[in-house]
């Protein structure tokens, strides 16, 4: 554990402190603390649990403290009142619990109570099986409208299959930002200057949908296969298209860059997979030379397939191997 990250978890300690049980932002953490977003994900979202408060941060900032440290102690003393708060709570629950069940199980003998939830079941059963035909005839029905709609589907994909569409391809110029963190190691710079050239590919990707009627196509590059091969041979546009390079891997990454690119377009989502480690770091070797050791171990750490709850419209994984 580096000093950033123990004043990051004393940070967080003191912030929910301040706020005595409201909800905790990310936003008011890293504003308090100077960090970038990205920066943050990269290196320290493990730290996301202890701000939304399902881990106990107390502890964590406790463990890291030492005895002279005053914080510990006013930590000790809220963490023993909340504990105290607690217990009380929870045996006035238990109390009224009690009383609640006595209050309710002294009006019925227990005999009584069994005939009775017997009697219930019995005629749950008997109207479950009264409409157990009527259920059937309308499984039947959605059975027969769901072979009409694979039946239209698959005419509708041949259509889009026989009819050519073009595409144009963008990405961001990520040359100097690696040429940069060779001469000067320093990591916060190299997540500071992709920050920036992400930036720059957003906004011109927004003035290409602002003036072209066009799907959004993302393929998210975690240097395992070459855009231009993705582009030439595992890549078949559904309509004319905007292809878009975007070396981010996390949820949350890839959904900021999508909100900025303020569009309502279908967007398709391309995700290269390579289950061997052995050709996996053969194709690094031969084609991806110039990325430097973090960003690929950030590139295998941190990628997460996006879900169709996300709002995509397809999600397209495909493997490679030697090419």
């Amino acid at each position: 554990m580096n000093e950033t990250e123990k004043k990051l978890i004393k940070l967080i300690a003191e912030l929910t402190l301040e706020k005595d049980g409201e909800k905790l932002l990310q936003q008011e953490v890293l504003e308090r603390f100077g960090m970038s977003r990205m920066n943050f994900n990269k290196r320290y979202s493990h730290l996301n649990g202890y701000i939304k408060g399902t881990q106990d941060i107390f502890a964590l900032a406790g463990a890291i403290s030492t005895k002279e440290d005053a914080f510990t102690e006013e930590l000790a003393k809220k963490y023993k009142a909340k504990c105290e708060e607690f217990a009380k709570l929870a045996a006035e629950f238990d109390a009224n619990l009690e009383a609640k069940i006595k209050l309710h199980i002294t009006s019925l003998m227990i005999n009584d109570k069994i005939l009775h939830d017997a009697n219930d079941i019995r005629s749950d059963l008997e109207k479950q099986a009264i409409s157990l035909d009527e259920l059937k005839r309308k499984l039947d029905e959605k059975e027969l409208e769901v072979t009409r709609l694979k039946s239209a589907a698959y005419k509708v994909r041949d259509e889009v299959k026989s009819v050519p569409h073009s595409y144009s391809e963008i990405e961001p110029n990520m040359t100097p930002v690696f040429e940069n963190f060779r001469r000067t190691g320093d990591l916060d710079v190299l997540d500071d200057e992709k920050e920036s050239a992400i930036e720059k590919l957003a906004n011109k990707a927004r003035q290409f949908l602002s003036a072209n009627d066009v799907r959004v196509v993302l393929y998210i590059d975690c240097y395992l296969c070459r855009f231009k091969r993705f582009l030439s041979h595992h890549f078949q546009p559904l309509a004319d298209s905007l292809v878009i390079r975007l070396p981010l891997y996390s949820r949350e990454e890839i959904n900021a860059f999508v909100e900025q690119l303020c569009t309502k377009r279908p967007i398709d989502v391309y995700v290269p997979i390579c289950e061997s480690e052995v050709t996996k770091k053969a194709l690094r070797q031969f084609f991806m030379k110039h990325v430097p050791v973090p960003e690929l171990e950030i590139a295998d750490r941190s990628l997460v397939i996006p879900s169709y709850r996300e709002g995509f419209d397809t999600i397209t994984v495909f493997r490679v191997g030697i090419e």
